[in-house]
């Protein structure tokens, strides 16, 4: 269905939405910072990559421009997760060139509905 990668320090959250999102079918790799995801875009080439905003060394919306500044990686489409309201989140995502954006807490029906319409 689709190969996704999941970018979050938090090692359960990564583990809660991988468990989620392959049990829809969806086969998910793991990275907790946005230097791993920049190695593992360049050499795994995800359908889809989820991400949280705020990670230390490298967040997600740093991450995400600079997937977008690399021709191998500049079309992987990113979904990018905040805990915070007070983040300008849509309009950063638009910015950046991410495709969608979830507020945690999130509901799963959320997710998936997010990462199918995605990657239909």
């Amino acid at each position: 269905m689709g190969k996704l990668l999941l970018v979050d320090d938090s090692p359960l959250n990564r583990k809660l939405m991988k468990t989620i999102l392959e049990n829809e079918g969806y086969t998910a790799d793991e990275a907790e910072n946005g230097f791993i995801c920049l190695e593992k875009c360049e050499t795994e080439k995800p359908d889809l990559v989820i991400m949280d905003a705020s990670m230390p060394k490298l967040d997600g919306w740093e991450a995400l421009r600079l997937l977008r500044g690399k021709p191998n990686t500049k079309d992987i489409p990113v979904i990018i997760c905040s805990g915070s309201e007070m983040d300008e989140g849509p309009e950063m995502l638009k910015k950046r060139g991410g495709q969608g954006f979830l507020l945690k807490p999130y509901r799963i029906e959320e997710l998936i509905s997010m990462v199918k319409e995605i990657l239909k």
